[in-house]
């Protein structure tokens, strides 16, 4: 487990809380305690959708609030290339850089990978968060249980690493 303890951190809001990460290998409870409220209750994606046989080998990150599974998102590798999906924020805690951690952490991880590059598919309104690490769009947009996405990729050797995950993953805090 590794933890981050700021009394006020620096991801561009007031949030006087202890944010702590968990890595796992595999389902987990939490990871899909996230999932649930957002994709499937908010969303209505349906549960056979949301939960497909890469969960049993995805490395999943799991971001806490004070205990409690806020944001996820999970990482796994299909024929030699490095996929990251199913990031999800519970909706209170939208807008405080907790997506930005989680595309952080899964990327530091794929550099482990003996692979060229990361995909992954966005929806519209997240585009500039993904833009913001180096992802490019690989063509037009498609629709995916109701929601217009994007494919898009990363050269490994082209991630960029935004300031605030920077500083977050330094412990810079308060």
């Amino acid at each position: 487990m590794k933890i981050q303890n700021c009394a006020e951190n620096k991801l561009g809001v007031n949030l006087k809380i202890m944010i702590k990460y968990k890595e796992y290998f595999g389902p987990n409870k939490d990871a899909f305690f996230v999932r649930e409220k957002v994709f499937i209750n908010e969303c209505g994606v349906s549960r056979e959708s949301e939960y497909d046989e890469y969960d049993r080998d995805s490395y999943q990150i799991v971001i806490y609030v004070d205990d409690m599974p806020v944001a996820t998102g999970r990482m796994f590798l299909d024929n030699g290339v490095d996929h990251i999906g199913r990031i999800c924020v519970l909706k209170e805690f939208r807008g405080k850089g907790l997506a930005e951690i989680v595309v952080g952490l899964l990327l530091k991880k794929a550099q482990e990978d003996d692979t060229e590059k990361c995909y992954l598919t966005g929806r519209t309104y997240v585009l500039q968060l993904y833009r913001n690490f180096g992802f490019k769009e690989t063509g037009e947009p498609f629709i995916h249980d109701d929601m217009e996405q994007y494919s898009m990729y990363v050269s490994k050797k082209d991630i960029i690493y935004p300031k605030r995950f920077t500083e977050f993953i330094k412990g810079i805090c308060g």
